[in-house]
């Protein structure tokens, strides 16, 4: 969210290369997630609400790791059956962050495309890689353990 914003909402890059860096400074820079969430949801265009909806799931999740997790009356972990829930509930975590990593790898290949085709200067700085992008793109939809590597 950090790195597409300054390249995607009306107040970045489609004002400059300066308004770019500056909205990166004051409008991403230390923010929340919930707030790039929020600034990604009224600058894309297009459906973007599934992309929003998992994000915003995403965030709930990993607030309720941090912030909850140890606070949870079922997760006592004195007790074979806290540590069983405790168990439970962070491999359940895992699996749901292991479905986030490949949407977001997915993501990030489409928008770094998207991104190349709309500014020339990133199209020749990163045309050896847009195969590599397509491919992963490609994969990323058809496999749970595609992983996105740019070289």
């Amino acid at each position: 969210m950090r790195f597409v914003l300054p390249y995607l909402h009306p107040d970045g890059s489609k004002k400059g290369a300066d308004a770019m860096r500056d909205y990166a400074e004051r409008r991403v820079a230390k923010k929340p997630l919930g707030l790039l969430i929020d600034q990604f949801e009224e600058a894309a265009e297009g459906d973007k609400q599934p992309l929003v909806q998992e994000l915003r799931a995403f965030v709930i999740a990993r607030n309720e790791l941090v912030h909850n997790f140890c606070r949870n009356p079922s997760f006592n972990l004195t007790s074979p059956d806290g540590v069983r829930a405790a168990v439970a509930y962070l491999d359940a975590q895992y699996e749901q962050a292991r479905e986030w990593a490949r949407i977001f790898r997915a993501t990030g290949a489409a928008v770094f495309l998207a991104l190349m085709e709309r500014n020339p200067e990133l199209t020749s700085k990163l045309a050896p890689h847009r195969e590599k992008l397509m491919a992963q793109l490609s994969r990323s939809a058809n496999s749970e353990k595609a992983d996105l590597v740019i070289e």
